[in-house]
């Protein structure tokens, strides 16, 4: 049915069963990522519908699964680990739609940035040409003027999860932090006089927060960055 059309939606997912059969594979699917905190809020959808239809048998299945998660929350306590973002800066005319744009990217756990670059370089470089693309190797902000037009540039930087001193208060797990997530963060070493690095006394840091178009964990794993903001 047209949304723009009177009618009903008919199919095997519009219905109790199809709904139950969404939610358990979502549950599923949470389990196997190892976010079992979000298994609980699938639950917690699940468990009134069982309720309603007097089932006990699924109802002990669903605690079963549930005291399955949050024993692993528990026993897991430390050594979990969801992933590691890096913002990728694509320049250059070669690139297309693509030019100046930038994406957060999420990686699995403990990625270096070397392992990323390298992927990167040899993903491009093999579209392009090696000689064509060059991996810029700061993180300060990228002048076009100063670009070859003839070659495409990439700019990968390590972020990290940036949150306000407000959000801190309702993020106090591992998993809070790692949830949700649609603003990040990276700083800049400088000096006054224009250098990276001075002494002590001279040496500044300017931090970056990105915000991305939609929040992590995300159905893609690179999500455009709408605002940029310095503080």
């Amino acid at each position: 049915v047209s949304p723009d059309e009177e009618g009903i939606c008919s199919g095997k997912y519009f219905t109790e069963a199809g709904l139950v059969g969404l939610l358990e594979q979502a549950a599923a699917s949470f389990s196997m990522a190892g976010m079992y905190e979000a298994v609980n809020e699938v639950y917690k959808v699940l468990i009134p519908i069982h309720e309603a239809n007097r089932d006990a048998k699924k109802l002990s299945t669903i605690h079963g699964k549930l005291q399955e998660a949050f024993s692993k929350i528990v026993h897991q306590d430390g050594k979990r680990m969801f992933g590691t973002y890096f913002r990728v800066g694509f320049y250059g005319t070669k690139f297309g739609d693509l030019d100046e744009q930038e994406f957060v990217y999420k990686e699995p756990a403990i990625t270096k940035l070397a392992e990323i670059s390298h992927r990167l370089e040899g993903f491009y470089g093999e579209r392009f040409g090696e000689d064509v693309l060059e991996v810029i190797k700061d993180s300060n902000p990228v002048d076009k003027c100063k670009l070859d037009p003839n070659k495409a540039y990439i700019q990968i930087t390590y972020v990290e999860p940036y949150f306000d001193t407000y959000e801190m208060k309702d993020r106090i797990t591992y998993f809070d932090k790692n949830y949700n997530l649609r603003r990040f963060m990276y700083c800049t070493p400088f000096t006054l006089d224009g250098r990276a690095h001075g002494e002590l006394h001279e040496q500044f840091k300017r931090k970056t927060i990105l915000t991305t178009s939609h929040a992590f964990p995300y159905i893609k794993t690179r999500i455009n960055v709408i605002h940029k903001e310095e503080v």
